[in-house]
């Protein structure tokens, strides 16, 4: 009876020590394997994340930094030509960059450093981080104004190249001088006659579109001045032997006139007359 009672707390105590065995052992190789590479790609996830976030942050602020110093070159050139000292508009064709891109982003030409303040540009990886291009081109029908457009772009590495377009600004300047435009003046008769019979013209047509047309001339050509002489009555002179009759007796739209009438002329009862 003492055996049995042994035998049994011998095997309840070898099972409690299995079981603590097998709690204690530990994650196999293939358990810590998994849970590695499930932890490294939590890490890299996290990492792509941030890296992204940053460079989205540091291009939206480039982005921002190259509006602001576009508008203020902009600026610059508009008070050019607006400040008073100027009353030529042909002193902005001077800052035109044509082909070439500038790292300098003012248009002072006393600022000689892409680092100065004034210009506010900055080294990235041993070189220039912007660019700028300034375009000015002539208006023809305007001579006294120039169509402007200022653009910044990120730099090549190493290179005097634009790589991106960040932002672009376009204007139209105008001088507040008065400039002196050589002016020619023409004197034109037009023959619009208005008391002539004629089916085939309409004068309150033709004479709109014939203003218009002078019109437009004028805005094609700066300095010109069409001076226009309208005639619009027909005159017989003053010989009153010449003078036309005119039938105030009777309607000529009436139908109890006959065919066979004919008024007679004041022309020709004084032919009579004499």
């Amino acid at each position: 009876m003492l055996s049995t009672s042994l035998s049994a707390r011998l095997r309840r105590a070898l099972r409690r020590f299995r079981v603590a065995a097998r709690r204690e052992r530990g994650f196999t190789f293939v358990e810590v394997l998994i849970s590695s590479v499930v932890l490294s790609l939590i890490v890299l996830a996290a990492v792509s994340y941030q890296t992204s976030s940053f460079n989205a942050n540091t291009k939206l602020k480039d982005r921002a930094f190259a509006t602001e110093k576009a508008i203020q070159m902009m600026e610059e050139l508009r008070s050019y030509v607006n400040g008073g000292q100027e009353t030529n508009i042909d002193v902005l064709d001077g800052y035109d960059d044509g082909a070439v891109f500038n790292p300098i982003l003012t248009t002072d030409r006393k600022v000689i450093d892409a680092t100065d303040p004034l210009s506010g540009n900055r080294n990235w990886r041993g070189a220039l981080r912007f660019l700028r291009q300034v375009s000015i081109r002539r208006l023809p029908e305007a001579p006294n104004a120039r169509w402007v457009q200022v653009r910044v772009f990120y730099a090549k590495p190493g290179q005097s190249q634009p790589e991106e377009s960040l932002a672009e600004v376009t204007s139209i300047l105008k001088t507040v001088g008065n400039i002196s435009v050589p002016t020619q003046a023409l004197d034109v008769y037009i023959l619009a006659l208005e008391n002539v019979p004629g089916w085939w013209s309409n004068m309150s047509t033709l004479r709109p579109m014939f203003d218009n047309s002078i019109t437009d001339l004028e805005n094609r050509n700066p300095g010109l001045e069409v001076h226009r002489h309208w005639i619009t009555k027909l005159s017989y002179g003053r010989d009153p032997y010449y003078t036309p009759y005119v039938n105030l007796a009777a309607n000529a739209n009436a139908s109890s006139i006959g065919r066979t009438s004919r008024p007679t002329s004041w022309a020709a009862s004084t032919r009579t007359a004499r």
